[in-house]
């Protein structure tokens, strides 16, 4: 094996050590709830592309069936974890490195496939899609390995001597054909952008056709196109169906943009990188599509086919945009990224060879930013996909049998339904694609009514074009919000909001309560305290305490209160700060006199916090002013307990002061 070849294999198992890093730990988000339901079906069912949307909504998936089948017979063998689904994209992100390294050793040199593959291996947008159970990586497999094939087949070649190779392809040239035939058929049944490259290889084909006057390329090709037939008819008539709403026309400039920071160094939830880090890269592109005529003649080809390869695609799809909005986002031509690290490893080979302190500067500059954004994706908690998981079982966790939780997303469904395995039962409001508003409040209302308390999961909101305000406004004003809390997330939020029709009015502090006697210079008394304590499974970053407060009005109130809460380790130090109103949509002026009030509370640990014993103390002010109240005893704030957190820090205890 050459040194190249084992550079290559390295490089290789770098790439799977990178995608199969970590690959469970984000939540499956809704897009990939939809990879789980079709995972499930039979090839058949696979094949209608129908997707039956709770409680029993047929709808047409626009995407193709191919990953799916696939998907699904790695399921049948290996189960449902979030691992099995992602890994047929883990190991379509790794087979991009030898792929990119022989494109790039057929179109340049050795060298340009070693850093070609090396630039794959590295990049976070390769690795962070290599992570999700959807087609996008084997898309970018296949038509990366159908240009390939169709470069052999036509014997094309760059810079590389590949005397020998070309001699046994013309004596099995009818084979490649068909094998680059079931390629590119493969790839415009796994995603209809493929499509895009097929235009890109038909028009290679009429090239070399009326240059060479090769009658075989011209029948592939249009064995391919019969082939591509009931794809194109199926792909016309989604075309048809209005657009989602969160599809929107994106300029040229804006989606290039975009592109080459996403490429070059990694995608950001800011959409855009700055200039200053995206232009090393830009430059080494332009160097890979032209350098070559710095060089020799034979170069000159590879740099030309690759930037085509790059512009007739994307021009191809922008056109397609103004018949039907396609971009939302670099996943859409995330089989760009691969002629993109041919031209930029081209370059990187090309400067090598003109200066080696260039070239290692150079190679340097692209390690380094692909490393540093590989930390950002796996570790920066804002680049939390959606944590449907942590909502699903903290409500699984907290949820008592009379309890009901109502989804607002129907498509969201499917990820909650995977991981919810708790008492209360679940439905979705509204039935999907529903926009009546007033169906979906009455129904909504009934369920409020006959349930003790509604886990209302707001988002993400249904993408459905239902007003996605309506029934929380509603429910603000005539239910009780009990407890409310929202989990970071990088595009479609996850948050939840608990409510009850019954207001939380008891005669007598409930058995298990911890007695208590603060008062406060208002009349305000905190007459018990108990330990709900809750716990959010691995791998959520920070745990989460719940306690119930057992408050008592002596008299009528004047106004609102906010309580501080906080956390005290045994040194003195404060670890937590937490500041809220007791009830957020009911005035304690509204209060009954005399009666007690519950108030659950819940405490979001940090992810740092270590084990031990922690005081908790109150202060309790007023809302308008914010100004703190004092207790009849003269305090500001007072010990209500401490909380024990034993061995792990995502878990607490109240114990008595």
């Amino acid at each position: 094996m050459t040194r190249s070849k084992q550079l290559v294999l390295v490089l290789t198992l770098l790439a799977f050590s990178l995608r199969a890093y970590r690959l469970d730990v984000q939540s499956l988000w809704s897009d990939e709830g939809l990879s789980l339901y079709r995972a499930r079906l039979s090839l058949s069912e696979n094949l209608s592309n129908v997707i039956v949307v709770p409680p029993g909504v047929s709808t047409q998936d626009t995407n193709p069936p191919l990953y799916f089948i696939l998907l699904s017979g790695l399921c049948a063998a290996a189960g449902e974890s979030e691992y099995a689904l992602r890994f047929l994209s883990v190991m379509a992100g790794v087979l991009l490195v030898p792929l990119l390294y022989v494109s790039a050793r057929r179109l340049f040199s050795e060298r340009a496939g070693v850093l070609s593959a090396a630039l794959a291996a590295l990049s976070p947008f390769l690795v962070w899609y290599s992570q999700e159970a959807r087609m996008y990586t084997l898309l970018a497999a296949l038509s990366t390995a159908s240009v390939y094939l169709l470069l052999r087949a036509l014997s094309l070649r760059g810079a590389s001597r590949l005397q020998d190779e070309q001699e046994r392809l013309r004596a099995s040239r009818r084979a490649a054909w068909l094998v680059w035939a079931a390629v590119t058929a493969a790839g415009l049944y796994t995603h209809f952008v493929a499509f895009f490259v097929l235009l890109f290889e038909c028009a290679v084909v009429l090239v070399v056709v009326a240059w060479r006057r090769r009658r075989d390329a011209l029948l592939a090709a249009a064995l391919v196109i019969l082939a591509a037939v009931p794809a194109t008819t199926y792909a016309l008539s989604r075309a048809a169906v209005n657009p989602s709403p969160a599809s929107g026309f994106r300029t040229l400039d804006s989606i290039v943009e975009e592109l080459l920071g996403t490429f070059g160094i990694g995608w950001s939830n800011n959409f855009f990188q700055p200039l200053w880090a995206v232009l090393p890269a830009l430059g080494l592109l332009i160097v890979g599509a032209f350098g070559g005529r710095l060089q020799r003649p034979r170069h000159v080809f590879g740099g030309l086919f690759t930037l085509a390869w790059l512009l007739i695609v994307l021009m191809a799809f922008y056109v397609a945009t103004f018949i039907q909005p396609l971009y939302t986002g670099p996943r859409h031509l995330l089989l760009l990224a691969l002629p993109f690290y041919l031209l930029v490893g081209n370059g990187l080979a090309l400067a090598w060879r003109r200066s080696r302190l260039v070239g290692v500067a150079s190679l340097g500059w692209m390690v380094v930013s692909m490393a540093v954004w590989l930390g950002v994706q796996f570790f920066d908690s804002t680049y939390t996909k959606q944590d449907i998981r942590s909502v699903a079982m903290l409500i699984a966790k907290r949820a008592a049998a009379g309890d009901v939780v109502i989804v607002h997303d129907a498509v969201t469904s499917f990820v909650f339904d995977y991981y919810y395995d708790g008492a209360a039962p679940w439905a979705i409001i509204p039935t999907y694609p529903s926009h009546e508003v007033s169906a979906a409040l009455a129904e909504f209302q009934a369920r409020a009514e006959a349930a003790d308390r509604l886990w209302f999961i707001t988002e993400p909101p249904p993408l459905s074009g239902f007003d996605r305000q309506a029934l929380d406004v509603w429910a603000r004003g005539h239910l009780l919000r009990l407890d409310h809390q929202r989990f970071s997330a990088l595009w479609l939020g996850s948050e939840y909001q608990l409510y009850t029709a019954h207001y939380p009015v008891l005669d007598a502090l409930p058995g298990g309560a911890k007695p208590m006697d603060v008062t406060w210079d208002t009349g305000l008394r905190l007459v018990g305290v108990a330990d709900v304590t809750g716990q959010l499974p691995p791998p959520t970053a920070a745990g989460s305490s719940h306690l119930a407060l057992f408050w008592r009005q002596d008299r009528r109130a004047q106004g609102n209160y906010v309580t501080t809460f906080r956390l005290v380790d045994p040194s003195g130090d404060e670890r937590l700060r937490q500041r809220g109103t007791i009830f957020d949509n009911w005035s304690a002026r509204q209060w009954p006199v005399g009666k007690i009030v519950r108030q659950d509370v819940t405490f979001n640990l940090p992810p740092d916090l270590p084990p031990g014993v922690y005081d908790v103390w109150l202060a309790v002010a007023e809302r308008a002013s914010e100004e703190v109240i004092l207790t009849v005893d003269g305090e500001g704030d007072v010990a209500i307990g401490s909380l024990a957190l034993p061995g792990e820090p995502v878990n607490g205890k109240l114990t008595n002061p």
